[in-house]
């Protein structure tokens, strides 16, 4: 149990200040009839099991928020175990709704990894497959990657969407968003779920257009389901995906990356410009929105 608490001592520095359990910890039991309440009220007094006390929620999902909730309802989340078979945890399928990262107990081998594998379900269909970090020692967050310690660092410091906005060419230095994306940026809370899944996949845009060096851009290693539209459909729809750049020209709009929030299928539409290799973001919203 201390190790347990320091390693969410080590995750304080990136904003984290609660752990949500999926029961009350009365009902967590350590070994057989003892709980996790009795072992903090046996040391009362000790400051290390007075912060665990003040630090735990319940439930493993906050009912507060009608998003996480709405999709709670109309997703499913199953985390790949170690023999490659898939199986529900509550702890993972929180993590994943508020775009947060899991703290585990070390009583198995497999736990101990700062990486879990999971299909995000959109009814009976996979409808994305994704990963949820994980901390298991006061270590363990060191061996996060660059971009999830970028994601944990900008929610950190992203106070408003406004001021978000504002900061948005420091924080993406390769990325140039046309007013519309910005229009549509505006009206999404830091808050909301759906900013903190948008946030990771521009991150990894990012860094995938810092490493582009010529040629055609490769979006079929992006690590993001990524396609172009047929040239059919950019046909009948060239009104929607038409957007004003910062350079002050008007481009058509085909790629694009996808992904489902409950049941949304959402879009970002970029371009990329391979003679000055950088990406301009047209478009950020519902599927619905482009003409679909």
């Amino acid at each position: 149990m201390i190790q347990f608490i320091k390693t969410f001592q080590s995750s304080s520095k990136y904003g984290f200040t609660k752990i949500r359990f999926p029961t009350g910890l009365d009902e967590i039991f350590i070994s057989e009839g003892y709980s996790i309440k009795n072992w903090i009220y046996e040391g009362r007094g000790d400051d290390l099991r007075t912060l665990l006390l003040g630090v735990s929620v319940k439930p493993f999902i906050d009912e507060e928020r009608e998003e996480i909730v709405s999709e709670f309802i109309d997703t499913k989340v199953e985390v790949e175990l170690e023999d490659k078979s898939h199986n529900i945890s509550l702890g993972i399928f929180g993590a994943y709704l508020s775009q947060s990262i899991t703290i585990g107990f070390v009583f198995q081998k497999y736990w101990e990894r700062v990486i879990f594998a999971i299909r995000v379900y959109n009814g009976d269909e996979v409808a994305s497959n994704e990963t949820i970090q994980n901390i298991y020692s006061p270590n363990s967050i060191q061996q996060f990657d660059i971009e999830t310690k970028i994601y944990l660092a900008l929610k950190k410091e992203i106070e408003s969407m406004e001021y978000f906005i504002h900061k948005i060419s420091k924080f993406f230095p390769q990325l140039f968003f046309c007013e519309n994306a910005k229009e549509q940026l505006s009206r999404i809370s830091v808050g909301d779920m759906r900013f903190n899944n948008l946030l990771k996949k521009l991150i990894r845009l990012n860094a995938k257009v810092s490493s582009w060096l010529d040629g055609w851009f490769d979006f079929k290693n992006l690590g993001i389901e990524c396609s172009p539209d047929s040239p059919e459909r950019i046909r009948k729809t060239l009104d929607k995906r038409s957007f004003l750049c910062p350079d002050g020209i008007i481009r058509v709009f085909s790629y694009h990356l996808k992904w489902s929030i409950g049941k949304d299928e959402v879009r970002l539409y970029f371009f990329p410009d391979p003679e000055n290799r950088k990406i301009y973001i047209g478009y950020i919203g519902n599927k619905s929105g482009m003409g679909f």
